[in-house]
């Protein structure tokens, strides 16, 4: 396996906008190979067939990789006990 990725809807409890980009996750060997940019990419390409114009996520620590994946920082906030970063990306 090289790495999951979702595309879900109401992944932020209690939070209005859809869909989100979720379940990012590449194992330590396979790290900066572009898995996680491919992923992401097709997650993108499917919210784009689907219809969608943005799509969002929220991190934890990945705040930097996203962004250098053009995804835009809209506001910090605590859930479940954890400081996240909510982002977006117009697609």
């Amino acid at each position: 396996m090289l790495g999951t990725a979702s595309l879900l809807f109401d992944d932020l409890e209690g939070d209005p906008r859809n869909p989100w980009l979720a379940s990012v996750f590449v194992p330590v060997g396979c790290r900066g190979k572009g898995v996680v940019s491919a992923l992401v990419s097709a997650i993108e390409e499917e919210a784009r067939r689907l219809g969608y114009a943005t799509l969002y996520l929220y991190t934890t620590s990945a705040a930097r990789l996203y962004a250098g994946l053009g995804w835009r920082a809209l506001e910090r906030r605590e859930y479940r006990g954890e400081h996240i970063q909510v982002m977006d990306k117009v697609l």
